[in-house]
């Protein structure tokens, strides 16, 4: 009869890991099926590793993954703008018309388009403000309280 109780006190836990990860990444942890991701069989550690996984990044993080790609991209791009260089000579050199690489030049156009895109994307999610904690704008509203009871004259901060 005690495993069930234990299994209780470890669906506790991670719950309340489940919930303290959405507050420090800026969700609803309604949004999230914590159902889903829990699994009674597995471990604390094994739980709160899908949890990490399922619970979506910090703006922060996500900007960071993104323009760690966009370099990536950025890499690759330079890479194939030099073989395009490299091929462009050899067909010369040979005497090929240059039109058997024509569809190798549009996939590199739509690949160069997407890091264009890519780097408006990371532009942007710089210039966004971040997101306020939860407990600030709890906060906030509670100053904003106190000012409308205690009047005009109430000074904070």
């Amino acid at each position: 009869m005690s495993k069930p109780k234990k299994d209780g006190l470890k669906r506790w836990k991670v719950l309340q890991h489940f919930l303290k990860i959405c507050e420090e990444r800026g969700v609803d942890p309604k949004a999230i099926d914590f159902d889903s991701i829990y699994e009674p069989e597995l471990d604390y550690w094994e739980n709160v590793e899908k949890i990490e996984a399922a619970v979506p990044a910090t703006q922060a993080e996500a900007l960071e993954k993104e323009m760690a790609y966009a370099e990536e991209m950025e890499f690759w791009t330079k890479k194939a703008d030099m073989l395009e260089e490299e091929l462009q000579r050899a067909y010369q050199e040979v005497g090929v018309p240059v039109e058997l690489f024509e569809g190798v030049k549009k996939e590199l156009a739509k690949a160069r388009t997407e890091v264009e895109k890519l780097k408006v994307r990371v532009k942007e999610a710089e210039a966004a403000p971040p997101p306020k904690p939860k407990v600030v704008e709890e906060a906030e509203a509670a100053l904003k309280e106190l000012e409308g009871i205690l009047g005009p004259g109430f000074q904070h901060g």
